[in-house]
């Protein structure tokens, strides 16, 4: 028969978890001082048991005090939960969570929840990707060696236990930028320019106009065929470089594929018309290419 896979740290810090809340249950329920010197003594074995598990686990694990339903301040922290932080061994216990870590835009409220992804700012200033985990709640008393209270209920803590996903979340940011830029002139893409012409319409003021100019650079197939392609690169590069640098402010410059460009202005002001966009177009690509020891007169075609 196959064997079941190992559960992970933060399944076996939960499970332990659950382990030490029954004993001590046993250790409260029993009937006799006897009794309940034996329950505390099993609930302590169970407590020690955790304890280990807790500070070696290579899973970054904190206890952590809970007001309503979010994390207040750390109880104690294991080791890999200070190289997490960027603290000094046994630094953080009694330390306000927030003094450790805050949600990395300034304008948000950083809200822990088990499974929800939250992009932070830590003590070290890093700035990380974690997903936590929450344990169920459980209560801090103090007892006597006869079972007794020994003093008042010292509060509810839970399990935090964190994740580093920044590799993860860079990843995907990444290749979703992939998606939407083009990979020779790293300018936006056709998925791009779909995306901003559906926000540029839902936001068009009353009365507006989106303005969206369609060009072809001339020759490109007979450069490419006659020079080779690294040369027509080059010039679709250029191209791309030179459009960007003298579009209106505000518009957004994209390569659609091969030949193909296209700038969106979200607004276009009315008195633009096609004699207007030829003379910008001979502005915008002069002066002749050179491209290596090719010295090249580009000429582009446009629609409105």
């Amino acid at each position: 028969f196959a064997p079941e896979a190992p559960a992970d740290s933060s399944e076996i810090l939960t499970a332990q978890t659950y382990m030490l809340t029954i004993a001590v249950s046993v250790f409260l329920l029993a009937a006799t001082a006897a009794d309940r010197r034996a329950a505390l003594a099993h609930a302590e074995s169970a407590a020690a048991l955790m304890s280990a598990s807790f500070r070696q686990s290579p899973t970054p694990a904190a206890l952590v005090w809970m007001e309503g339903d979010q994390p207040s301040a750390i109880k104690e922290a294991n080791p890999a939960f200070e190289r997490l932080i960027g603290a000094a061994p046994g630094e953080l216990g009694g330390v306000p969570l927030m003094f450790v870590m805050v949600a990395a835009d300034v304008d948000e409220t950083l809200v822990l929840a088990s499974g929800v992804d939250v992009r932070v700012l830590l003590a070290d200033s890093s700035v990380r990707w974690l997903r936590p985990a929450l344990s169920d709640r459980l209560v801090d008393i103090d007892v006597d060696d006869e079972g007794g209270a020994a003093g008042p209920h010292l509060g509810e803590f839970a399990v935090l236990v964190l994740e580093d996903v920044t590799a993860e979340r860079t990843s995907e940011d990444l290749l979703r930028q992939q998606a939407r830029r083009d990979s020779l002139t790293g300018l936006p893409n056709r998925t791009a320019l779909i995306e901003r012409i559906d926000e540029a319409l839902a936001s068009l003021s009353d009365p507006g106009r989106v303005g969206l100019l369609l060009l072809d650079i001339d020759g490109l197939q007979v450069i490419n065929d006659s020079l080779g392609h690294s040369v027509g690169d080059e010039v679709v590069i250029e191209v791309g470089r030179r459009l960007t640098d003298r579009a209106v402010p505000g518009s957004i410059v994209v390569r659609l594929g091969g030949d193909e460009f296209a700038i969106l202005h979200p607004e276009r002001p009315v008195a633009i018309g096609p004699h207007e966009v030829s003379a910008w177009l001979r502005r915008s690509i002069e002066p002749d290419f050179r491209v290596g020891d090719h010295e090249l007169a580009v000429t582009m075609t446009g629609g409105i």
